[in-house]
């Protein structure tokens, strides 16, 4: 708009945080999540921390009215 203000989201999947991790991460879940998944790679909280970084710079200028989803290709 005439202020140029960029509205954006995020949607993160199932990102792997140490909580996460610790209370419900186990090796039969995680099979599940990565088998459901194109990129067979945990999302971790850089993974989406990285997003939020490029959003914020001017590298972005040109995305407004986007939503961004960081879940490696869940299907």
């Amino acid at each position: 708009g005439q202020h140029n203000i960029r509205i954006n989201s995020i949607a993160p999947g199932s990102v792997a945080t140490k909580r996460q991790s610790k209370l419900w991460l186990n090796p039969k879940f995680k099979k599940e999540i990565l088998d459901k998944q194109c990129l067979k790679k945990q999302v971790l909280p850089e993974d989406v921390s990285r997003m939020v970084l490029y959003l914020a710079s001017d590298v972005s200028s040109g995305c407004t009215k986007q939503n961004f989803t960081v879940d490696a290709g869940l299907i």
